[in-house]
């Protein structure tokens, strides 16, 4: 009995998360909390990767993730077109993103970074693999973690964003949120309201301005920055405090 009653469970939960953005915000409104932690589950990696996209910081783009979701729980009610959740979401991140630069007076933003030689000389060292200058990045892997390998990792981390913020906003958001998460070209385009072959065009753009080597490895430090559940977990233990 116990085995069929968790079957029964496991199957019930499949069939929610497979309804629509507008049957859970109806479930919400109606003051179902756990079709909430659906709608965070499906969206916290898209917001995610777009305040990634904006800041250039991991840690800032994850609170600003949190901060978006408790803001469209709070505002959940005034959604009109509950079917375009993942817009109003968007824009709900955005905003927060542009608040966040403003009180950022007096530090480079991200959009506005641009590539000096000495970073592309970098660059192309880490390309061809050298690592006998000291100011080179190991990238080699370790058994254990020290606090050389934690700025290591930090300033390859600023390196990618700074590389990135040379390509223009719209195929930055692109490559951010395919790489990030592997999301298809559907998803992305429709998070960000453009159409399959623009997401398409926008990736192979980006892809050509960026080194293959380059390439793979921001795609790994973006897959290590991965949210995962407990990213969900965080967002309702503020709803509960």
């Amino acid at each position: 009995m116990a085995q069929k009653s968790s079957a029964s469970n496991e199957e019930a939960k499949l069939m929610r998360e497979k309804l629509t953005d507008a049957q859970l915000v109806e479930k919400v409104l109606e003051g179902d909390m756990s079709a909430y932690g659906i709608l965070v589950n499906r969206y916290r990696s898209l917001v995610y990767g777009l305040a990634c996209h904006v800041i250039g910081s991991f840690q800032d783009a994850e609170d600003i993730a949190q901060e978006a979701f408790i803001k469209a729980y709070d505002s959940l009610y005034t959604l009109k077109d509950k079917a375009k959740f993942g817009s109003w979401l968007r824009v709900i991140t955005l905003n927060l993103c542009k608040m966040w630069l403003r009180k950022s007076v007096g530090r480079d933003s991200y959009l506005d970074i641009n590539l000096s030689s000495s970073e592309i000389r970098r660059f192309d060292k880490l390309s061809a693999g050298s690592t006998n200058n000291e100011d080179d990045i190991d990238l080699s892997l370790t058994t254990s973690v020290t606090p050389e390998d934690i700025c290591i990792n930090e300033e390859f981390q600023e390196s990618v964003f700074t590389a990135l913020s040379a390509l223009p906003p719209k195929n930055r958001a692109v490559i951010t949120l395919f790489y990030l998460d592997d999301f298809s070209y559907k998803e992305i385009g429709d998070f960000l309201n453009l159409p399959v072959s623009t997401v398409q065009s926008r990736l192979q753009r980006a892809r050509k301005q960026l080194k293959e080597e380059f390439l793979k490895m921001a795609k790994e430090i973006f897959q290590d920055n991965r949210l995962g559940p407990k990213f969900t977990q965080k967002v309702f233990f503020i709803f509960a405090h």
